[in-house]
């Protein structure tokens, strides 16, 4: 599959086998996680997470990483420049 999303979210999570060899679950990269909640199913092609309810497919999970990393950007110019 071209925008599989099991790949891009092991990219950023350490993801275990839940359940047979379609579910994965991890800790969210959304929120401080101290116990896995996100959950990814690589069948459908979909995660959620349990903790903060961040859940969607490929696009949605790359959307929401790239806009994590906009704000850490911002945050370290905007240190840099005080």
């Amino acid at each position: 599959m071209k925008n599989d999303l099991f790949p891009l979210v092991s990219k950023h999570v350490k993801l275990k086998t839940h359940i047979g060899d379609s579910l994965f679950i991890g800790r969210c990269p959304f929120h401080d996680d101290k116990n896995p909640s996100l959950v990814v199913n690589k069948k459908y092609q979909l995660y959620i997470c349990f903790g903060c309810g961040a859940s969607g497919d490929v696009v949605t999970f790359s959307d929401m990483i790239n806009k994590k990393k906009e704000r850490k950007d911002g945050r370290i110019r905007k240190k840099n420049k005080d």
